[in-house]
């Protein structure tokens, strides 16, 4: 039997760029076109997805959501799909949050920094010290103060424990309080790349916050 080659043709793909910039997106300089969209549509709708190409500014267009009221004032979390990239992306929105003038403070939330946070200020087991931090983040970082609101970096094992309830007896209670109860933005960053039971914890999330009547406050948004 002769094995004749597939041949594939590949064709570019152009990323508009935006020709009316929100003012509010002024400080980014360019802004692309799905930037500015993710931006809109987040004044008027819960999930928004984002199916831009990568290398084309997704982070950005997210973290725009921060910019709307009363999300500039709130707790957000954004979840990468690896522990690499939840140091990449922590770098990537300190950047975003600076030239923005937003009073976000990064928090990243990996299995070894966890581990690393000293038992003495938030506790010896995992979910003790991430419900504690997210309760009180200026037990170990002073710098947030009182009111200035956090932006939690972590990965979609952490965000399943959480969610799943499926930490510890003693806190998996009180960790998934603060999931469900603590942010006004959730960014799902390439979800794509998830695997059944952090897809099934994503979605988990969604109708339980869906019954909680989170999507009825006017302030839940996923991307």
């Amino acid at each position: 039997m002769e094995h004749k080659p597939l041949f594939i043709t590949l064709e570019p793909q152009s990323i508009a760029a935006c020709g009316n910039i929100p003012t509010k997106l002024t400080f980014m300089g360019q802004v692309l076109q799905h930037q500015a969209e993710v931006f809109q549509k987040a004044c008027d709708h819960d999930i928004i997805v984002d199916l831009a190409p990568t290398g084309t500014g997704k982070t950005k267009a997210a973290l725009t959501v921060l910019l709307h009221e009363p999300n500039c004032e709130r707790n957000a979390v954004y979840i990468a799909p690896t522990n690499a990239l939840v140091e990449q992306q922590k770098q990537a929105a300190e950047d975003f949050i600076k030239r923005a003038g937003l009073p976000h403070f990064v928090i990243t939330a990996s299995a070894r920094e966890v581990k690393m946070w000293p038992n003495d200020k938030v506790g010896g087991r995992p979910g003790e010290k991430i419900y504690n931090l997210l309760r009180n983040p200026a037990i170990l970082f002073p710098e947030v103060g009182g009111n200035r609101p956090v932006l939690l970096v972590t990965n979609p094992d952490i965000f399943y424990y959480a969610t799943f309830f499926a930490y510890n007896r003693l806190d998996r209670v009180n960790i998934a309080s603060q999931f469900y109860s603590s942010f006004a933005t959730i960014i799902f960053d390439e979800f794509h790349l998830y695997d059944a039971k952090q897809l099934v914890s994503l979605l988990f999330y969604l109708a339980l916050s869906h019954e909680f009547g989170f999507f009825n406050m006017g302030d839940g948004l996923f991307y």
